[in-house]
């Protein structure tokens, strides 16, 4: 009888080891909510910087300064005066020059002058954009050209303030984010009009909120390269702190590829990321993965 007792409380301590890995508000395992606040960090990353690059195309475009129109992004761009710029996908979904699923509006508005001189750059004003699975992008971006005598690059800060990345399910899920981010646009003086072998080269700050509303405060430590010719971000790592969850870190490395190709050419959207913290149980977790960037 003893020795049945005996198993019988070996089996519910070890229910209870796996029960206190639980979330009891989600019923996720610690790393999967971990997961969640990554993926959503890299959503917001790629639709967010993406804007940049609609912006260049506007600038280098043509027919949009000389004509008042254009199409930018299988969007209908044209000029409201004032020096706004509108930037119309339909109402309803079509495919943007980089394959993905777009719907609505917003507007953009350069300031200062040349896109090049310090003091100068654009708004990004998103009130009416969609992607795919009518989740509505919101925000305003700031892209200002920096002082960049001492840089063989253009440099530009990019602010995001009050992003939110909303999937239309009554507030019950929505990703926030920010930016403080510099970046040095790699080849534009070179050739101005041809974005193909253009690339950004990102440092600084970025903070948000996952879908399951939990913080994350991101730092860049080793430079993020977005080449022009690749809809993601192709090297770099990121240091991830999550202060709501038992797990708080998590370390990101856009420099892995599923295919191994490590070549100047490839173009991937697998990041490999690595945890390493104790769990809600007090086990330590060290553990690696892949995650793919979904969007």
């Amino acid at each position: 009888m003893k020795k049945g007792l005996s198993y019988i409380l070996i089996v519910l301590f070890l229910l209870a080891g796996t029960v206190s890995c639980i979330d009891e508000d989600t019923g996720l395992n610690d790393i999967d909510i971990n997961q969640h606040a990554v993926d959503s960090y890299l959503l917001a990353q790629a639709v967010y910087d993406d804007f940049i690059r609609v912006v260049a195309l506007c600038y280098v475009s043509r027919p949009l300064n000389q004509q008042g129109e254009a199409m930018i992004d299988s969007a209908r761009a044209y000029k409201m005066g004032n020096g706004v710029i509108m930037i119309d996908y339909g109402d309803n979904y079509i495919y943007g020059s980089d394959s993905r699923l777009k719907k609505g509006h917003f507007t953009l508005e350069f300031f200062g002058g040349s896109f090049f001189s310090p003091g100068s750059g654009a708004y990004i004003n998103l009130e009416d954009f969609y992607i795919s699975q009518n989740r509505k992008v919101k925000g305003r971006i700031t892209l200002t050209c920096l002082d960049s005598a001492a840089s063989a690059f253009p440099v530009y800060s990019y602010e995001l303030r009050n992003g939110i990345i909303d999937y239309q399910k009554d507030g019950k899920y929505e990703i926030a984010y920010a930016t403080d981010y510099v970046f040095y646009w790699e080849n534009l003086r070179q050739s101005p009009e041809d974005l193909s072998d253009d690339s950004l080269l990102i440092v600084g700050k970025s903070n948000g909120r996952s879908f399951q509303f939990d913080r994350f405060f991101n730092t860049i430590r080793d430079t993020l390269v977005k080449p022009f010719a690749c809809k993601w971000i192709k090297s770099g790592h990121v240091f991830m702190s999550m202060p709501d969850l038992d797990i708080s870190s998590v370390y990101l490395n856009y420099s892995y590829t599923s295919s191994g190709d490590t070549s100047a050419s490839h173009c991937d959207p697998s990041i490999w990321y690595s945890v390493n913290g104790i769990n809600s149980s007090g086990m330590t977790l060290d553990t690696t993965g892949k995650r793919t960037i979904p969007y």
